[in-house]
């Protein structure tokens, strides 16, 4: 339980400064490709990988990992409810790399 506390809260601290300290410093080309589907897929991978949950909590839990940043940064005055649209395909992709984490750490082992 502990253990699992401590991985989510890296998660949110790596994802959370990685928004703040290098998100703008990423080439404007790719930058989309970056923010919503290589960052998401590796971190939630990585996140669900270090659960010791059952497949659909870790899934579940990393797939909550960008709500409190957006949260926490609010909203554009200017285009209201944009961060709503943007945290659907963020939570899918950390959903996605969850997966893709979950599996990798049940996947047998080959005597």
């Amino acid at each position: 339980m502990i253990r699992n506390a401590i991985v989510l809260i890296l998660a949110l601290a790596s994802y959370f400064l990685f928004l703040v300290l290098l998100s703008d410093s990423i080439p404007a080309e790719q930058r989309l490709w970056v923010n919503f589907f290589a960052v998401p897929l590796v971190l939630g991978s990585a996140t669900s990988f270090s659960l010791s949950t059952p497949l659909l909590n870790s899934i579940l839990l990393v797939a909550l990992v960008p709500i409190l940043p957006i949260l926490f940064y609010g909203g554009d005055p200017a285009k209201p409810g944009m961060e709503l649209l943007v945290l659907g395909p963020l939570a899918v992709m950390f959903a996605v790399g969850g997966a893709i984490g979950g599996a990798l750490r049940r996947t047998p082992k080959q005597h």
